[in-house]
C-alpha cells in the first residue's frame, strides 16, 4: 500500500472515519502556521517577473527596435521581401507607404510590412 503515502492526510483521515476507525489528529503547534513565510512568496513572484522580463519582454522590444530602424532606413532602389512573401524593388518611399515594383506591376504597401532586404535576410 505504498500508493497511500501520496494521498493527503486529511483524505486518509476522512476515509478512516467513514470506515468507522479512529483517525489520528494532526495539527500544527499553537501559534505556528503550516504555510510558507511571506518573503518566500514575494521571492517567487519576483523571480517570475524577472524571468518574464529577461526571456520574453526584453528580446521582443529589441526585435521591434531593430525592425523600426530598418523600416526607417528604406530607400528607393533596394530589393525587399514583404510579410506576404512578395519580392520587389522599391520605387518610391513616403511616410507610411512604399511603392514596390514586383515584376508584373507596381504595388503600394505599408512600410511596416517589409520584413527584410533581399540577400540580407537573417534566419531567426
Amino acid at each position: 500500500m505504498k500508493f497511500l503515502s501520496i494521498l493527503p492526510a486529511s483524505f486518509l483521515a476522512s476515509v478512516a472515519l467513514a470506515q468507522g476507525e479512529s483517525a489520528p489528529v494532526q495539527s500544527a503547534p499553537i501559534g505556528q502556521s503550516q504555510s510558507a513565510p511571506g518573503w518566500v512568496n514575494l521571492a517567487l513572484i519576483g523571480g517570475m517577473i524577472l524571468f518574464m522580463w529577461l526571456f520574453i519582454i526584453r528580446p521582443q522590444a529589441k526585435r521591434q527596435k531593430e525592425h523600426r530602424s530598418f523600416v526607417d532606413s528604406l530607400k528607393a532602389g533596394q530589393e525587399v521581401v514583404t510579410q506576404g512573401g512578395v519580392v520587389g524593388k522599391i520605387i518610391s518611399v513616403s511616410d507610411a507607404f512604399i511603392t514596390l515594383d514586383a515584376g508584373n506591376g507596381n504595388m503600394r504597401i505599408l512600410k511596416s510590412s517589409v520584413v527584410s532586404e533581399l540577400g540580407k535576410s537573417e534566419a531567426k
